[in-house]
């Protein structure tokens, strides 16, 4: 989810990152190789993300004009 809202304005909020990091982490484990988010690259899940609400949408436009 955190990768979606890439292009959000939650994105730019400190509170919104610090929350995200906060539970991530603790999913992480404290010994995970992942210590911050600094180094943490969303985009390929950010541009998958994309690719698949294109093709939905494109579904969806298909599914239209094979209803006519």
């Amino acid at each position: 989810m955190f990768a979606v809202m890439h292009d959000t304005d939650y994105a730019a909020k400190a509170k919104f990152v610090e929350n995200f990091w906060n539970d991530w982490k603790n999913i992480l484990g404290e010994n995970h190789v992942i210590q911050g988010l600094e180094g943490c690259d969303f985009t390929p899940i950010y541009n998958w993300y994309i690719g698949e609400k294109e093709k939905k949408k494109q579904d969806s436009v298909q599914g239209k004009k094979n209803m006519h």
